[in-house]
């Protein structure tokens, strides 16, 4: 038999069934928990003899009749289907989300029963009932002030009213919108001024909202691992991830990456392939008084809580004080308002205030959600993108590093080993160097200076130039606002 063939016949059994889809490139079923999962290995030996049965035939030597006897999979058949060509991929049904609840398709089309929905290549399992308005245009208001009621107990910078916590309600929309949005989503900082408030807590509602368990983890501070860690949180094709308590400064050209590219490519760990997949979650990332790298503050959202109480947690003026239980047993109830929001604005032709903030590089994503909360009166939504930029990097590592730099006494001709060093004895950019030596960790500085050239940082711009003797790349640091330069310095 030609394994070809035998490949072919197999895969269009595996078509055929149910619960075989592909996702991020791979065959791929949902688990247990919801989550997608690849078919290789034992699983997608057990999918398909779950579909097909192997034989292999011999002639009897006496009577000259053929026999089937029972077969296994062959393993080459195997190994080919782990490593199907993207144009095999493509004929099968194609999951990149799985939710449990209501999602809007590209057309502007709201789903809320269960399935595949082939044109928003979404898996929806366990959506609850839906209850839509016979008159959205009159209930319109009444659905956002209920959610608004929802997150009333938040002592949000501003108000229940104010930028921070409407961009919270956009975070609530958009898992719900995802495939509405062409392009990337911004990572959602919830961040407070001290512990306690609630932070953590408004990221599990989110979560809470669309199915899922409240399950938090960290963010690895060690680059690979942490490009390892969304590799394998792409995979699972969940739409709302949390990063909690980050205590470190978010420098990491990996989550740059997956908020301003479409698709992520990395390799499997420990696996010689790769993975391209496609980015559809919801990032959000909790921390007390966040610090982010130059290049992450351009691709944030964030929602500020300011507590003036010496114990925040231990307040008791709280009118839901188990708030995660009453949103699961009202997860309909919310999604329904949510869906009320949606409708509303494509009803009314999806309109876009030209006066509406934008967030760079994140087009359709301001005119989706920035339309719909403008169109149900939450005007006021990234209304605090100048102060949220300003207040998050004005503390990151790069400002006491220049600091350290100009004390120094040497701006110029600095090869990265020395700069290197300079970290090291300070503790600064800890995250961006990593562990290992010091080679390895001069090179990854010289790597980031490098692409950080002719930029202003700070009143401070870093230059590059070339080693007359030996070719070595030198850098150096040039003071070109004074006045700035001068009030950080001192």
């Amino acid at each position: 038999v030609d394994l070809r063939d035998l490949r072919d016949a197999t895969l269009d059994a595996l078509r055929a069934s149910a619960d075989v889809y592909a996702s991020q490139g791979q065959l791929a079923r949902v688990d247990l928990g919801e989550r997608m999962a690849p078919l290789e290995g034992g699983a997608l030996d057990s999918a398909c003899v779950d579909v097909a049965e192997y034989v292999t035939w011999r002639r009897d030597q006496q009577t000259g009749a053929f026999i089937a006897s029972p077969a296994a999979v062959p393993p080459r058949v195997l190994r080919m289907l782990e490593a199907l060509p993207p144009d095999a991929a493509a004929s099968l049904r194609q999951v990149d989300q799985v939710t449990r609840a209501p999602v809007c398709t590209p057309s502007g089309r709201v789903v809320t029963v269960d399935g595949h929905c082939a044109e928003a290549r979404t898996l929806v399992v366990g959506c609850p009932p839906i209850a839509l308005s016979a008159c959205p245009e009159l209930d319109i208001a009444d659905a956002l002030d209920d959610l608004r009621d929802i997150v009333a107990d938040f002592p949000f910078e501003g108000g229940v009213d104010g930028p921070e916590a409407d961009n919270y309600l956009g975070a609530l929309i958009a898992p719900l919108v995802r495939p509405l949005i062409a392009g990337p989503m911004p990572l959602l900082l919830i961040e407070a001024n001290r512990p306690g408030t609630g932070k953590s807590l408004l990221a599990q509602l989110v979560q809470v909202v669309y199915g899922l368990a409240p399950e938090v983890g960290p963010m690895h501070k060690d680059e690979k691992a942490f490009a390892s860690q969304l590799l394998a949180i792409l995979v699972e094709a969940r739409p709302v991830h949390v990063f909690d308590n980050v205590k470190h400064a978010v420098v990491s050209a990996s989550l740059d990456m997956v908020l301003t590219s479409g698709t992520y490519t990395d390799r499997v760990l420990g696996k010689t392939k790769s993975l391209h997949c496609l980015v559809r979650q919801l990032w959000i990332l909790t921390s007390n008084n966040a610090r982010l790298s130059q290049d992450m503050s351009r691709r944030f959202i964030r929602v500020r809580l300011r507590s003036d109480l010496e114990r925040p947690e231990e307040r008791r003026d709280v009118r839901r004080p188990d708030l995660l239980a009453w949103a699961a047993a009202h997860r309909g109830e919310i999604l329904s308002r949510i869906v009320q929001l949606v409708q509303a604005w494509l009803d009314a032709g999806r309109p876009v205030p030209v006066d509406a903030p934008r967030l760079g590089s994140f087009e359709s994503f301001s005119s989706v959600i920035g339309g719909i909360l403008h169109h149900a009166g939450a005007s006021q939504w990234l209304g605090n993108l100048a102060a949220a930029k300003e207040a998050a990097t004005l503390d990151d590592d790069w400002l006491p590093f220049l600091i350290a730099w100009q004390r120094s006494g040497q701006l110029a001709s600095r090869r990265p080993r020395e700069l290197a060093d300079i970290c090291n004895r300070n503790d600064l950019l800890g995250s961006l160097l990593g562990p290992g030596t010091e080679s390895s960790q001069a090179s990854r500085l010289g790597n980031v200076l490098r692409g950080r050239r002719d930029q202003i940082l700070h009143g401070y711009r870093i230059g590059i130039a070339a080693d007359e003797l030996t070719g070595r790349t030198l850098y150096s640091l040039e003071v070109v606002d004074p006045e700035r330069a001068r009030a950080v310095y001192h």
